[in-house]
């Protein structure tokens, strides 16, 4: 005898009991950068075995593989003299709003399999404290300044 499935429930993963809002991820952008949030992205994707996880995971690479690309970019005009040492900290705008789009994006995806997601299980209680920790990270961890402007 087979037993009755909704094609819509998400099967639980060994790790759905992390799963957070997306809420969460985007949090820690703000408050700890690009990395932690996009890593924690693709892993709450994952946790929530979301239709969305392979292209979540596509447009957390990008937004890493973008941005390298900009601050290279940026970098090289500064040495060739294309843009001047007061024209740069604009400059270094472009990078930090490709940042917040690509987290914006990874949001907007997440938000619909979540509540999918919270129907029909239980959620995890350890959003604000991991936003603290990436929090932790961001200000306890120093980077050399070229791998700050891509990762934060």
């Amino acid at each position: 005898m087979s037993s009755y499935r909704i094609s819509d429930v998400p099967k639980p993963t060994g790790i759905s009991r992390w799963a957070v809002s997306p809420v969460f991820p985007l949090f820690a952008f703000m408050f700890g950068g690009a990395l932690s949030s996009w890593v924690w992205f693709c892993v709450n994707s994952v946790a929530m075995n979301s239709p969305t996880r392979n292209g979540d995971i596509a447009i957390a690479a990008s937004g890493v593989l973008v941005s390298t690309v900009l601050v290279s970019g940026l970098l090289l005009a500064d040495t060739n003299g294309i843009v001047s040492a007061t024209a740069m900290p604009y400059a270094l705008l472009l990078v930090t709003c490709w940042k917040l789009v690509v987290s914006y994006v990874l949001f907007i995806r997440q938000i619909r399999p979540y509540g999918v997601f919270e129907y029909y299980n239980e959620t995890s209680p350890h959003g604000p404290q991991l936003v603290l920790f990436t929090l932790a990270v961001r200000f306890l961890q120093p980077f050399p300044a070229i791998i700050g402007l891509v990762l934060f």
